[in-house]
């Protein structure tokens, strides 16, 4: 079962547009010479170096009016509307029959492969921010519109444990953060400290693994004069940043 696509046809009446005593033509001649000195204007005044942001402006709204009346007199005005109509209707009937496309593969999906699905998921999530990030997961979560919801610890530790790959030490792991860039705690080896900069480099870590991920809060610890990162709240908005690795 594959989704539908939006159709976009081209219009292949043959029938020529009746101008009777040339009439129409008359009107929209004086609004063709306008359009054209008022867009030659904007070229030469361009190529010459002479377009300022304001003139500019000023031949983009008067053209933009000059066409619209163009349009209005060949009586293109109500296909527009008619067509935006279409459009809208056809994007509401895709966007109905894809949910219950959605919905029907949901159900095929048996509970358990779904429990398995998110539990390794979840190994892959803990596993990169164990080793490559600052060390412990909190908590992973799934909203009902399909984000993943993470709670990270911003303490540097080892959690990680996997007989195929060593997990670095506390020591290694600041180490490494630091080469990084980031500012960590000189009164405690394990806090990541919570300045501009290193929430600009978390951001950027995030994004380098998930795209799709934002931080939607971190939570401080005040010690003494030092302020460093307790709990970072992320989101994973797209499910295919998620791929097995």
């Amino acid at each position: 079962m594959e989704e539908r696509k939006l159709n976009f046809t081209r219009n292949e009446d043959p029938t020529i547009v009746e101008d009777k005593d040339g009439k129409i033509a008359k009107k929209i001649e004086k609004i063709y010479k306008d359009i054209c000195f008022n867009l030659g204007f904007c070229y030469e005044q361009l190529k010459e170096g002479n377009l300022t942001e304001g003139m500019k402006e000023t031949h983009l709204s008067l053209t933009e009016g000059y066409v619209l009346n163009f349009l209005d007199e060949l009586g293109y005005e109500g296909v527009l509307k008619k067509k935006k109509d279409e459009m809208y209707s056809d994007i509401r009937s895709l966007n109905n029959e894809n949910r219950e496309l959605r919905r029907q593969l949901g159900e095929k999906v048996s509970n358990e492969d779904v429990r398995e699905k998110l539990k390794n998921i979840s190994n892959i999530i803990k596993k990169w921010w164990n080793i490559y990030g600052f060390g412990h997961v909190s908590d992973i979560s799934y909203t009902e519109y399909g984000a993943v919801k993470l709670i990270l610890s911003g303490s540097i530790c080892h959690a990680y444990r996997d007989d195929t790959q060593k997990a670095p030490t506390d020591a290694e792991k600041a180490e490494y953060l630091v080469k990084l860039g980031f500012k960590i705690s000189l009164k405690d080896r394990g806090n990541v400290l919570f300045t501009d900069g290193n929430y600009i480099l978390l951001d950027k870590m995030l994004k380098e693994k998930y795209p799709s991920s934002t931080i939607a809060n971190i939570r401080g610890h005040e010690w003494g004069n030092e302020l460093s990162m307790r709990e970072i709240e992320v989101y994973i908005h797209n499910l295919d940043d998620l791929k097995n690795e």
